[in-house]
């Protein structure tokens, strides 16, 4: 279906950024089926960036709590995720989300992908505000506690988390390397969005293991979701 060893995170960074394009491009070229989704996605994503006015620093796109329940602009739930912070943000998160999303389209018929990512998108910017809700519960400090609930995350890293969380059901990649993964980005990338990225794995562990599966299956229908072999 996918050489997986092309596709392996490791591989893809072994070059550093200059690199980055060209092994993207091989571990797309490996798939049999086009991933014409996640194609889509990625243009989307790159239109949102160069058609926003970046000059705010993201306050205007991010999903905080009060963005979203004190000022009621609950679209950012669903849009917010689409937009980043700079270029470096978008082309490495850019390059992530392509690959999982392309190995998930092998595997998955491109409707039920579309219908899978947009419900990941819905539901890691809850997860990412009720965690951010529960942080400034615990924070003794003014600052930390008002950012918590002030400032917000940008970015589709919690649905790239998601995706990987999938991901190692149909791979050979360990089933648990995505919590590892999510300690040492925040180890060596202290800027990054924590509650986004936990947000985006337990949404992913929320599908894997129990009832919302069967419900995005509407039941049971597998058909409607797996491409049949060999298709």
């Amino acid at each position: 279906m996918f050489n997986n060893t092309l596709c392996d995170v490791t591989y893809l960074v072994s070059e550093g950024r200059s690199g980055l394009s060209d092994k993207v491009s091989e571990c797309l070229s490996s798939f049999q089926h086009i991933p014409y989704i996640t194609a889509a996605f990625v243009c989307v994503l790159f239109c949102c960036y160069y058609n926003r006015d970046r000059r705010s620093g993201g306050k205007d796109v991010w999903v905080s709590p009060v963005a979203v329940f004190d000022d009621g602009e609950y679209h950012r739930l669903l849009f917010g995720p689409f937009h980043h912070m700079d270029e470096g943000h978008l082309t490495l998160n850019l390059a992530l989300f392509a690959v999982k999303s392309a190995i998930l389209e092998q595997i998955y018929k491109p409707g039920y992908l579309l219908y899978m990512i947009i419900v990941f998108t819905f539901l890691s910017s809850l997860f990412c505000i009720f965690l951010r809700i529960l942080a400034a519960v615990f924070y003794k400090d003014v600052d930390n506690y008002n950012k918590s609930l002030v400032r917000g995350c940008v970015g589709i890293s919690g649905v790239i988390f998601a995706l990987k969380v999938l991901i190692s059901d149909f791979t050979k990649v360990d089933e648990f390397v995505y919590w590892i993964e999510l300690i040492v980005v925040h180890i060596t990338s202290p800027g990054t969005c924590f509650t986004s990225h936990l947000g985006g794995i337990l949404v992913g562990v929320l599908y894997k293991y129990t009832f919302l599966q069967r419900l995005m299956y509407f039941g049971g229908l597998d058909e409607i979701a797996l491409r049949s072999y060999g298709a």
